[in-house]
């Protein structure tokens, strides 16, 4: 059995204001628009020169697509690497 009662209490909660794109400087507030950025995090592990370190970054769609078009190779999206899993 449980004894329950109600409790009113107070936290405190991180709230973004503004997304900066790290690469173009391009913001945008969450307040009237949806946000085009995207949310990258990477851990170096053990071995790395960079062993340790933690990078994380934000991109505008635009930015993030002119990174991913500099890759020797290129990157897929996901509706055709689901219709190439398909064909196999």
């Amino acid at each position: 059995m449980r004894k329950e009662h109600f409790e009113e209490r107070t936290y405190k909660t991180k709230v973004i204001d503004e997304i900066i794109c790290n690469k173009c400087g391009k913001k945008t507030t969450l307040k009237n628009e949806f946000p085009l950025m995207h949310y990258f995090k990477t851990d170096f592990s053990y071995g790395s020169s960079y062993d340790g370190l933690t990078l994380d970054f934000d991109l505008c769609e635009n930015c993030l697509f002119d990174f991913t078009n500099s890759f020797k190779i290129k990157v897929k999206p996901y509706d055709e690497l689901v219709k190439w899993a398909e064909e196999d």
